[in-house]
């Protein structure tokens, strides 16, 4: 996730009000994430080529921009104020002359780099992207052996081409088709089940994200700074999630869609 530049300029007292205030905003956000569908006729109505829009993943990521935005723009009002610049010059300029204040800053961020394996878009690697992989594997499979048959099939030349005769392409197709759409559904399934880790997984991210390791000062004005973009990096985690969801929604929807192209 790409992280916002770090604002040195932030009043400490707005810095630990911000903090504060958002020791649950994780978990009220990813109770909206939609889940992934769980059935092939369910993706295919939320994802598909028919599927209506705007979808539920794009009216939550215009929820999360807007969030956003009103973070940058409450920022920017409360900078307006001289009185809070000055006030930040003076306080970056003795935590420059700190000891301590840079070395709580060191150690604040080596506990968050500790936290990448965390990342909703890493765990998605570990428990989603394998499930995916092995649903692509077994399709490939089918379609590599109903291509097998069709060329054995008799021909019949069109203005088309030549294509195998209908009643010997019908059944190969059907059964392809059949195929196809358990290996998506089974695929769902497999998303089904791993979805609730990985949201215990988030919410573990959004918790240890929000704490202060031991040996920290909270108070540090160097660690206030960095701790002022956490609701942002927040939100493009849920955000991440959320992609997550219509993924496996449009990987569902593909799988049983894919076709390997034929020369007879």
């Amino acid at each position: 996730m790409t992280m916002h530049m770090h604002r040195a300029w932030l009043l400490p007292a707005l810095l630990l009000a911000s903090a504060a205030a958002r020791s649950d905003v994780g978990d009220d956000w990813l109770a909206k994430v939609p889940p992934p569908p769980k059935t092939l006729a369910e993706a295919q109505a939320r994802c598909g080529e028919q599927a209506p829009h705007p979808r539920s993943w794009d009216k939550l990521g215009a929820q999360l921009q807007a969030a956003s935005d009103k973070l940058e723009q409450d920022l920017r009002t409360r900078m307006s104020d001289p009185k809070v610049q000055q006030d930040m010059a003076m306080q970056s300029m003795a935590a420059s002359m700190d000891p301590a204040s840079a070395m709580a800053q060191m150690h604040y961020s080596q506990y968050l780099g500790g936290l990448g394996p965390l990342m909703p878009d890493v765990r998605a690697q570990t428990l989603l992207d394998p499930p995916f992989k092995s649903a692509e594997s077994t399709v490939d499979a089918v379609l590599d052996v109903a291509s097998a048959k069709l060329k054995k099939c008799p021909m019949q030349d069109s203005e088309a081409g030549r294509f195998p005769i209908e009643s010997c392409q019908k059944p190969i197709d059907a059964d392809s088709t059949a195929k196809k759409d358990a290996a998506a559904n089974q695929y769902l399934a497999a998303v089904t089940k791993a979805w609730p880790q990985f949201l215990k997984d988030a919410q573990d991210y959004f918790r240890k994200a929000g704490a202060v390791p031991d040996g920290v000062d909270p108070k540090s004005f160097n660690v206030m700074m960095q701790r002022d973009n956490l609701p942002v990096q927040e939100l493009a985690a849920v955000k991440l999630v959320s992609q997550q969801s219509e993924q496996a929604c449009t990987n569902a929807v593909q799988l049983a869609a894919k076709f390997v192209y034929t020369d007879y």
